[in-house]
C-alpha cells in the first residue's frame, strides 16, 4: 500500500513538472499561430454542392483548415468545363476525381493522387426492369446513355457488348427523362443519386452488378499537380490532414453537416435526398473498417491493369510519381522545448521504473499479454469484417426468431435495400413466395441435431425479392452459429447472385436443344416418303425444339381468279393447338391481302415479332386467327421464290432471340436444298421417262422395216427373181 502511495506521489510530481514546462511552449506556439496569416488555397469540387463533399464543409465549419493555417475556397463544377481542367491550368490548387486520374496520368498530365475518400466506386449501370437487362452482357442492341469520357463508365461499357454499338449509346443528358419515358433502356448512375430519385418517382429499376475487377476501384480522390506539390509539400500535407479530419467528423455527425449544407450552400437536393446520400457514401467510404483516406498501392496497380485490359488505358503505367508519399519536414522551433520536456519526463520515469523493477516487470508482462490478446481479437474481427464488408456475396445473420441482426453492404446492389432497412426486416421479407417453403425446410435442416455434419451444409437456390418487386435468383448456404457456451444464437447465411449463371445454363441447354433439333430436322428430310411426309416430320421436330404453337410451310400457286397466292401446304402443331391445314381461307391467300409481307419476303427478308407490332392488314388477319407472335422466312429454290417457312405462338407475344433466328435460318436453308434436290430429281425422272419412250418408238419402227423386207423377198421369189435383201 505504501508503495502505491509513493508511486502516485512521484507520478503526480512528475506530471506537474512536465505541465509546467509545456505550458510556456504551447503558449508560445499559440501566439506564433495567431500571428501567421492563413494561406489561401482553392479546392475544385467534382460537381454541385451536396453531401458528396461533406468532409470539406465540416473542415471549414469546424476550423480544421484554419488550425492548419489554411483558408479554403470551394469551387463548384461547371457543366461545360471538366473539373480537372481548372486544376491542370492552375485555377485551382486541389481537385477531386475518381480513377479518371489514371487516364490523365497516362496521357502525360502532371497529377498526383493524395488520398482516396471512397474505398469503392459509386459508378453503376441502372436498367429498366422491363428491358430484359440483367447484366452488362445484356446491354447489346439496347439503347442507353452513358458518359464515355468518364473512365469508370467507359470501363463498364467495354465490359458489356454495348461498346460495339455506338449508334445506340448516346452521351448522358444528366436528366432522368429519357430513362423514365423508355427512350433508353439503361443509363450510367451514381448509387447515391439516381436510385433515390427513381424510388421517389416510383419508377422500377435494377442496378446491374459491377464486374469483380471493379472491386479495386477507388472513388473521389483528392489530388493536385506535381509542380504544386513540389513547391508546397508541407502545405499539401496540412490540407490533406485537415480534410480527412473533416471527413471523419462528417461521417460521425451526418445530421449536423446536413444542416450546414442546407444553411450555407446552395444545394438542389432535399433533406431526404441528402440523408440517403449520406448513408450510401458512408457505405462507400467504409470508415468502420478502413481509415478515411487510406490508399493501397496494390489496389492502384490492379486498377491500372484492369483499365489496360479493358482498353481504357493504352499502355502499362509506372505509378511511382502518381501516388503521394508524405515527405519529412524540419522540426519547428517551438517543438524543441516540448521535445526536451518529453526527454526529461522519460528520464524521470525511467528512474522510477528502475527503482520498482519488480512491479514494472509484472505490469509490463500483464499489459503485453492483454495487448496481444486484444490485438489478436481485433485482427480476427478486422479480417472477418473486411471479408463481409467487401464481399460481393450477401452475408447476414439472424436471431432465433428469424429477425436479421447483421447484413453486409452488398444488400443494396443485390436487392436495393440499405443496411438500415435490412436490419428492420426478417429473412422471410427477402424471399419470394415461390421459394419460401424450400427455405424453411433448408433452415429446419440447418437447425437439426446433426446440422454441424458436413453433409447438411448443402446449398439451395432461392428466388429473392428486390425492393422494386422483381426477383433475383440466388444460391444460399446457411449455418447455425453458437455463443461461447454452445447455445444456438441464430443462423449465418451467405447468398450469391446466380442470375448470370442460370442464364448461361439456360443458353447452353437451349443451344444443345437447338443443335439436336436441327439434326433431327435434317435427318427427317432425308427419309424416303412413306405415309407421313419428310416435311411434316421435320416440322414436328422444329415445333418441339422451339416450343412454339405451330410450324408450317406455305408455297406459291397461281389461282385462276386471284392470281398469285400463298397456299397452306404442310403443318405441325403442339398437342393443345387446333390445326389450320384444312382451313379453306388459307388455301389461297392472295398476295394483295398481305402487301407488307409480300414486299419484305420478296426481298429475301424475314417477318417476325409480336403481332401487335405489325401493320394492317396483316395484323388484323393474324388477330382473327388468335396468333400473338410470328416468324416467317422466305424459301428461295434455285433463285425462285417458292414460299415461306413460318412458326407462331398463341400463348405469349414472344420476342425471338438470336439463337432462334439462327435456328430458323438454318432450317430454311435445309428446306431450300431439299426442294431444290426434289425439283432436280423430278426433272431427271421426266428426262428418263422421255428417253424410255423414245427407245420404245425406235424399237417398233425397226421391227416393221424387217417384216417389210421379208415380204419383198417372198414376192421376188414367187416372180422367180433374186432376193432384194439379205436375211441377216
Amino acid at each position: 500500500m505504501m508503495f502505491v502511495r509513493t508511486y502516485c506521489r512521484l507520478l503526480s510530481g512528475l506530471m506537474f513538472g512536465v505541465f509546467a514546462l509545456l505550458v510556456p511552449c504551447l503558449s508560445a506556439h499559440a501566439d506564433l499561430g495567431k500571428k501567421a496569416e492563413p494561406t489561401k488555397v482553392r479546392l475544385q469540387l467534382k460537381w454541385k454542392h451536396q453531401f458528396q463533399f461533406a468532409g470539406y464543409y465540416a473542415a471549414i465549419e469546424n476550423g480544421y483548415y484554419k488550425e492548419a493555417g489554411l483558408e479554403v475556397d470551394l469551387i463548384e463544377a461547371a457543366e461545360s468545363v471538366p473539373p480537372h481542367k481548372n486544376v491542370l491550368t492552375g485555377r485551382a490548387d486541389f481537385g477531386i476525381e475518381g480513377i479518371e486520374l489514371l487516364k490523365l496520368y497516362s496521357s502525360g498530365h502532371d497529377v498526383v493522387m493524395l488520398a482516396p475518400i471512397f474505398q469503392s466506386t459509386a459508378h453503376v449501370i441502372i436498367a429498366r426492369t422491363d428491358s430484359q437487362i440483367h447484366s452488362l452482357q445484356d446491354l447489346a442492341k439496347k439503347p442507353g446513355m452513358i458518359n464515355i469520357a468518364v473512365a469508370e463508365e467507359l470501363f463498364l461499357l467495354r465490359n458489356g457488348d454495348a461498346f460495339n454499338q455506338p449508334d445506340r449509346t448516346r452521351n448522358h443528358s444528366y436528366t432522368l427523362d429519357p430513362f423514365i419515358s423508355g427512350e433508353v433502356a439503361y443509363m450510367s448512375a451514381y448509387t447515391s443519386n439516381e436510385p433515390f430519385l427513381l424510388q421517389q418517382l416510383g419508377i422500377p429499376f435494377r442496378i446491374l452488378p459491377n464486374p469483380s475487377t471493379m472491386s479495386s476501384f477507388y472513388g473521389d480522390c483528392l489530388y493536385t499537380t506535381g509542380r504544386f506539390l513540389q513547391a508546397n509539400p508541407e502545405l499539401a500535407h496540412r490540407f490533406v490532414e485537415a480534410s480527412l479530419k473533416g471527413w471523419r467528423f462528417a461521417l460521425e455527425n451526418p445530421d449536423e453537416v446536413l444542416q450546414i449544407i442546407q444553411r450555407k450552400y446552395q444545394t438542389h437536393k432535399s433533406q431526404e435526398h441528402l440523408l440517403f446520400e449520406a448513408q450510401e457514401l458512408s457505405r462507400l467510404i467504409n470508415p468502420t473498417l478502413v481509415p478515411v483516406g487510406f490508399s493501397n498501392p496494390d489496389r492502384w496497380e490492379a486498377t491500372a491493369d484492369a483499365l489496360l485490359k479493358a482498353g481504357v488505358l493504352h499502355a502499362p503505367l509506372d505509378l511511382t510519381g502518381f501516388l503521394y508519399v508524405p515527405t519529412s519536414y524540419v522540426i519547428p522551433p517551438w517543438a524543441i522545448p516540448i521535445t526536451a520536456a518529453s526527454v526529461l519526463a522519460a528520464t524521470v520515469m525511467g528512474i522510477i521504473v528502475r527503482k520498482h523493477q519488480t512491479v514494472g516487470r509484472l505490469l509490463r508482462r500483464e499489459i503485453a499479454e492483454r495487448s496481444a490478446a486484444e490485438d489478436k481479437l481485433r485482427q480476427s474481427e478486422l479480417r472477418y469484417r473486411l471479408l463481409a464488408e467487401n464481399a460481393s456475396d450477401l452475408i447476414w445473420t439472424t436471431n432465433t426468431a428469424g429477425q436479421i441482426t447483421y447484413v453486409s453492404p452488398s444488400l443494396f446492389p443485390l436487392l436495393g435495400y440499405t443496411q438500415e432497412q435490412g436490419l428492420q426486416m426478417a429473412w422471410k421479407d427477402l424471399v419470394s413466395q415461390h421459394s419460401l417453403d424450400a427455405v424453411e425446410t433448408h433452415f429446419h435442416q440447418t437447425q437439426s441435431p446433426d446440422a454441424n455434419s458436413p453433409r447438411t451444409h448443402h446449398s439451395i437456390e432461392v428466388l429473392m425479392k428486390r425492393c422494386d418487386g422483381t426477383g433475383v435468383w440466388t444460391e444460399w448456404i446457411a449455418h447455425l452459429y453458437h455463443d461461447a457456451v454452445g447455445d444456438a444464437q441464430g443462423i449465418l447465411c451467405v447468398a450469391r447472385n446466380i442470375e448470370e449463371r442460370r442464364r448461361d445454363e439456360k443458353r447452353l441447354w437451349a443451344k444443345l436443344r437447338y443443335e439436336q433439333g436441327l439434326s433431327d430436322f435434317a435427318k427427317a428430310l432425308q427419309l424416303v416418303e412413306s405415309g407421313r411426309s419428310p416435311i411434316e416430320e421435320s416440322l414436328q421436330h422444329l415445333q418441339s425444339t422451339l416450343h412454339v404453337s405451330r410450324a408450317y410451310i406455305f408455297d406459291i400457286i397461281e389461282h385462276p381468279d386471284s392470281g398469285p397466292c400463298w397456299r397452306h401446304l404442310h403443318e405441325a402443331c403442339a398437342a393443345d393447338i387446333e390445326p389450320h391445314i384444312q382451313n379453306p381461307d388459307l388455301q389461297a391467300v392472295p398476295f394483295s391481302a398481305l402487301p407488307h409481307w409480300l414486299q419484305t419476303m420478296k426481298s429475301g427478308r424475314c417477318v417476325q415479332g409480336p403481332v401487335a407490332s405489325l401493320l394492317d392488314p396483316e395484323k388484323t388477319m393474324l388477330d382473327r386467327l388468335g396468333i400473338l407472335s410470328i416468324y416467317c422466312l422466305p424459301i428461295m429454290v434455285d433463285g425462285t421464290w417458292f414460299g415461306f417457312l413460318g412458326v407462331d405462338e398463341y400463348t405469349t407475344a414472344r420476342v425471338w432471340n438470336d439463337a432462334e433466328n439462327r435456328l430458323l435460318q438454318t432450317a430454311t436453308d435445309m428446306l431450300q436444298l431439299y426442294y431444290s434436290r426434289r425439283r432436280a430429281n423430278k426433272e431427271m425422272m421426266k428426262a428418263l421417262e422421255d428417253l424410255r419412250e423414245n427407245n420404245r418408238f425406235m424399237t417398233g419402227r425397226e421391227l416393221r422395216i424387217l417384216d417389210l423386207k421379208q415380204e419383198i423377198n417372198s414376192l421376188m421369189s414367187e416372180l422367180g427373181r433374186p432376193k432384194k435383201y439379205d436375211e441377216a
